[in-house]
């Protein structure tokens, strides 16, 4: 038994859609398919049951491939999408792989089909792993943010280049308070913190940086901030 491959087929003669098939199943799949030749016809099927991939005619005498791109975007579908044509003209091949079209073949000659079909598969799963990889990002970043915002303090990750340059690419809400900054003004430049450390402290602060970044040791940094004209803050800070 070969590879299960659903095919959705716009297609308004039996016999093509068969000989489409055919050419699969000699590649090794085994094809599970509708046929369908309207929009109507085909915005059930695809709330039927899900499909692998679309392959349609173009022009058909009710419907056409532009149409069904159209529709798959509608109802935000992203299947790999192939036209078999046996009679598109080279500006209009060119129109709808614009319009999302993933390939376009003639029906006269079908060798590019199977590795066309094989390709998009791979690239739709890519696209699929990307939304899942996507999802999950968006999802542990918010629970990492409600984490840090029930911490006392600023939760913050900081890199330093090689040459002592700093960035913050993550601050916690907390820098309001520990700072008097949104957390905005530090990632954007990391000087906004530094700026805010007493001058008697800076060379501390920095040579405690050089000192751990040379032993790969625990940072552990305490010392001043003067968040506004008159008030003085003791910060310790450890990453």
């Amino acid at each position: 038994m070969g590879q299960l491959l659903r095919v959705l087929s716009i297609e308004d003669m039996e016999e093509d859609t068969q000989f489409v098939m055919g050419e699969l199943r000699r590649a090794g799949y085994r094809p599970s398919w509708a046929r369908v030749d309207t929009a109507r016809s085909m915005a059930a099927a695809l709330k039927r049951q899900p499909w692998d991939i679309v392959i349609s005619d173009h022009p058909l005498p009710r419907f056409n491939a532009f149409d069904a791109l159209e529709l798959l975007k509608a109802k935000q579908f992203d299947l790999p999408f192939i036209v078999v044509s046996g009679r598109i003209g080279e500006h209009t091949a060119v129109r709808v792989m614009k319009a999302g079209a993933h390939d376009c073949i003639m029906k006269d000659s079908l060798l590019r089909l199977v590795p066309a079909i094989e390709r998009e598969l791979r690239e739709a799963e890519e696209r699929r792993e990307r939304r899942r990889a996507e999802a999950a990002l968006r999802d542990s970043e918010a629970r990492f943010r409600s984490i840090t915002a029930k911490v006392p303090g600023m939760v913050f990750q900081m890199l330093r280049a090689a040459d002592g340059t700093l960035c913050f690419t993550y601050a916690s809400e907390g820098a309001a308070a520990l700072c008097g900054l949104p957390r905005e003004a530090i990632q954007a430049d990391a000087t906004a913190f530094t700026r805010l450390i007493h001058p008697a402290d800076r060379d501390d602060f920095h040579g405690s940086l050089s000192v751990s970044a040379r032993t790969m040791k625990h940072w552990n940094w305490e010392g001043r901030l003067r968040t506004d004209r008159e008030a003085i803050k003791w910060a310790n800070c450890r990453a």
